[in-house]
This record gives C-alpha cells, structure tokens and sequence, in this order.
C-alpha cells in the first residue's frame, strides 16, 4: 500500500524549535500490557511526516515487557516522553493522564494496537486549520489483524473476521451527521447511532479537550466525551483511510460488562455503567454552548438512546452482558 505523505520520517530531520517551545501536536499514548503491539504502534508514530510533534507514553503499571520497550524508544527519540504509573488507574485514568501532560494546541490518544499512515497527522493538521470551526480531525479507516493482515470481510454474514475467526460488527459511518453546522445533528448522529466511537482516536483541539469532562470512569465515556465536543463544533473526516484500527481478541469491546467495568476502572467492580452514560449524556445535552430550543431536542435524544429496545433487555434479562451482572461471574482483570 502506498501511503499519503510518504516520505523521510520526521524523527530524521533536524528540529528547530527548542524543548521550551510547546509543540503543535501532542500524542497520547496509554497502555498496559501491550508489549505484543506497541513497537508496531510507536514505529508508525516516529513515521509521521509531520514534524512538530511531542509522544507521551503512560505505562499503567505493566506487568509484561512494556516498560522496556518505552524505555528504548524514549532513549531514541527525545520527543517522546515516558511515565510508568506506580499502580494501575484504569483506562481512563490512564487516558486522562496523558492529555494532562499536553502541550500542543492539537491533540491526539493513540491506542498501543493501531497504525498510522505517515501522512496521517498532516492531513489532519491540515484540516483543522483550514477549517477553523472544526473541533475534531479523523480520516477514512481499515481494520487490521495483530500481525498486520487486512481483516477479511464475510459478505454474507455483513462483518469482518479477524484470523482468529472472530467476527467484528463494523461499518464505516459516514460524516454527513457530525461535519453539520447543526450542533443537535451532530449530537443526534453520535448519540443514537451503534457503532465504534474512533472518532476518540481523532485529532482534536486541546482548548475543546479542556472544555470536556475527558474520558469517564464508566464504560461508554468516549460516547459522551464526543457529544461533548459535538455541542462545540463540528468534525472533518479526510477521505483517505490513513488510520488502521487493531483488531485483537482481548480488546475492551468483547469483555461483559462487569469485565469493561473493571478495565476502564482499574479494580473490579459492579457495573451500572449504562445508568452512568444516561445520566452524563443527559448533562451533555444540557451544555451552556446550546441554546434552550436546542438543549431540549438533544435531551429527546437521549431518551430515544435510553430506551432502546436492546439496552432494556440488558437491564432485565440475566446473563454475562447484564448491565447490573445479574447472572454473570465477578469479572477479573
């Protein structure tokens, strides 16, 4: 596959700008555990041919080889910058923690199992300043297998299968709802849609980021974290699928509930994180960036995601995916 942008990575060329002087981009990257992918991960970070980058690592207290590979990657390369947490604070701490180390005006979170194209923070950069009104910049995206292999798409079955014959349940969704000039279009879009929310994995504005509540201690927080933004300004997808998300087994969206609960907390835990996006994306509809007219169409919204016919079904219906973990085992992580 040939690239947008490819060229000399921009670790190669010469810096001029000083450790002092913030740099445009920030990217962070959370993990745990991910000693299998992450150089795979860094080594298309370090690709970019954007240049004006800083990469901030935040190990959450491994217990396999990622801490030496951060370490020798930090030794190479002095725009990345390398935390290890004493102990384990969740994904989303861990999320949190690393935009709280940001300097640049944009910013991006970078999971350990996903690729870039080295044209990818340049095209996005791109976008947001010819686009002044854009809070978010993301691209066209494929799916990939740990080794790096396309996932083969079933026809019939309408998914893709990893090569470990898991099915992954994904379509790409079209901007027409979040690129609108509507602020309650683009709420409606990501509220009431079913589908991945890698729109997280963007570039976004660092002074919009600020004005979020970030990632939340309960499942389904990057859910609202975009609707959040959504009531800010609008998001521009680049047409180029310059973005590779990693499709791996162990990947938060194939745990039960209880077992989401635990991951994006850091302890094992009951799990009511559905009550818990109802009530935040209630308060997201409520935003002081919406006026009253608009506010009251956003909170319809959330009733029409809050009844839905498969999410009563898990408040009531026992088993591994109930919501309250009615019939499922205490989940270990």
């Amino acid at each position: 596959m040939t690239w947008r942008g490819e060229g000399p990575p921009a670790w190669s060329r010469t810096m001029t700008k000083t450790d002092a002087e913030p740099p445009a981009v920030s990217i962070g990257v959370p993990v745990y555990n991910g000693e299998r992918l992450l150089a795979r991960a860094l080594d298309s970070l370090c690709a970019q041919t954007y240049a004006d980058v800083e990469i901030i690592i935040s190990d959450n207290a491994s217990t396999d080889g990622t801490e030496a590979i951060c370490r020798a990657y930090a030794a190479r390369h002095p725009h990345i910058r390398y935390h290890r947490q004493p102990r384990n604070l969740g994904a989303a701490g861990n999320f949190n923690f690393v935009f709280r180390q940001a300097r640049g005006r944009f910013f991006k979170w970078a999971a350990h199992d996903d690729v870039l194209a080295p044209g990818y923070l340049a095209a996005c950069v791109e976008a947001l300043e010819a686009h002044p009104d854009a809070v978010l910049a993301g691209t066209d995206a494929g799916l990939i297998n740990d080794d790096g292999s396309p996932l083969a798409y079933d026809a019939e079955r309408r998914t893709f299968i990893d090569r470990y014959g898991k099915s992954w349940y994904w379509a790409p969704e079209p901007d027409s709802g979040t690129s609108s000039a509507d602020p309650v279009r683009r709420f409606a879009t990501l509220v009431l849609r079913d589908s991945w929310c890698l729109e997280v994995f963007g570039l976004i504005r660092t002074e919009a980021l600020r004005r979020s509540s970030l990632i939340g201690s309960y499942y389904g927080s990057d859910k609202i974290l975009l609707a959040e933004l959504a009531t800010i300004g609008r998001f521009h997808k680049v047409p180029e699928p310059l973005f590779l998300r990693g499709c791996q087994p162990a990947q938060s969206s194939y745990l039960t509930p209880q077992q989401q609960a635990a991951w994006i907390r850091g302890r094992q835990t009951r799990s009511f994180d559905q009550g818990w996006m109802a009530w935040h994306l209630l308060r997201a509809s409520l935003r002081p960036e919406l006026s009253l007219p608009q506010k009251l169409a956003c909170a319809g919204c959330v009733v029409r995601h809050a009844i839905k016919p498969e999410k009563l079904k898990r408040l009531v219906v026992p088993g591994p995916n109930n919501y309250f973990g009615i019939g499922a085992r205490t989940a270990r992580n």
